[in-house]
């Protein structure tokens, strides 16, 4: 018992803090509708109870924590329910990186090249 307890959480620190560089675009969506759902069931509650404090249907909720598609608005909707809005906020931030980046802000590119 206590064996499979260890393995569960070491299984869900490994899904909170993977990098996604080395998957495919399915995979991802499948790492978040687990990373979701395990914060829906952190905070008891079923996917009937999310769905409805969303306006979003209980399919949909299945969908996207089995990583079978749904819009990213509706992912969007599902952390604002669970109280997860703000880890949005560094996804494809503009904040410099590198040095380099920061030089490159001072220019920012205006439009791509050939």
């Amino acid at each position: 018992m206590i064996k499979c307890i260890i393995c569960t959480l070491s299984l869900i620190i490994d899904l909170l803090s993977m990098k996604f560089d080395f998957y495919a675009a399915n995979e991802i969506c499948e790492i978040l509708g687990q990373r979701l759902k395990h914060h829906r069931l952190k905070q008891n509650l079923t996917q009937a109870q999310l769905a409805k404090e969303m306006c979003i249907s209980i399919s949909t909720v299945a969908r996207i924590e089995s990583g079978k598609g749904g819009t990213i608005e509706n992912m969007l909707q599902m952390a604002i329910g669970l109280g997860l809005i703000n880890d949005f906020s560094d996804v494809f931030s503009t904040e410099p990186q590198t040095f380099e980046d920061v030089i490159a802000q001072k220019n920012p590119r205006q439009r791509a090249r050939n």
